[in-house]
């Protein structure tokens, strides 16, 4: 180890499902196991034990995370899954008389003339929603704007979620929960509320030229 903690090697496994179990979901999925060591021990209970005597199996050396393989498969199943929740299903109802008195009382009550301030917000993000609409697996989408991110970030060190939102054509409802996981909100400076890689994320130069922008900061704002 030379005095070190040596580095886990990572090993990549498929596990195949046979295809009678695997109608409606993945029949393929990728392990990818986490680097850091787990602290945790599994528990087990017999059900016919009265007393619920719970037993201590082991600890736990590995653990990983299942990750459907974007096969041609998976893609159909995520459009068969896309296209049976935008189906509409028709019901029939019988109207009584009670439903008919209600209906009469309600044309009867006054209206508001136009949409509120809510009804206009909600109509608003309506409409992005169905600008933006998602047309690949939502694990795959993830990775290609991820991808995008990290280009845009080579080009310009900071951006607004507004300038990203334009830049990726995705809405900001979208994209906030992507760019929370990558990057970090500056509040406060000369670059306040603008958005920046983290650093783990950022590349030797972009952690060069970070510093550079820091110390020529300083120096312009002594203390």
């Amino acid at each position: 180890k030379g005095g070190g903690e040596a580095k886990r090697q990572r090993t990549e496994i498929l596990l195949d499902l046979e295809e009678g179990a695997a109608k409606n979901i993945s029949a393929k999925y990728q392990l990818d196991y986490l680097n850091d060591i787990p602290n945790m021990v599994v528990f087990s209970n017999d059900p016919a034990d009265p007393l619920g005597a719970i037993t201590i199996e082991g600890t736990v050396e590995n653990h990983c995370v299942a990750r459907p393989v974007l096969d041609e498969k998976y893609k159909q199943i995520t459009r068969t899954r896309v296209q049976t929740a935008e189906k509409r299903v028709r019901q029939t109802a019988l109207i009584g008389q009670d439903d008919i008195q209600d209906a009469r009382a309600m044309e009867m009550r006054p209206v508001h003339i136009g949409p509120t301030a809510r009804e206009r917000e909600l109509i608003k993000q309506q409409k992005e929603d169905r600008k933006f609409i998602l047309t690949v697996p939502e694990e795959q989408w993830r990775q290609e704007t991820e991808a995008r991110i990290f280009g845009l970030f080579e080009m310009t060190p900071r951006w607004s979620i507004q300038e990203l939102t334009k830049k990726l054509e995705v809405s900001i409802h979208r994209l906030k929960p992507v760019v929370g996981r990558l990057c970090v909100y500056i509040k406060g400076g000369p670059y306040k509320g603008l958005y920046e890689l983290k650093d783990e994320l950022k590349t030797e130069g972009q952690r060069v030229q970070k510093a550079q922008d820091e110390a020529r900061a300083a120096a312009e704002n002594p203390p």
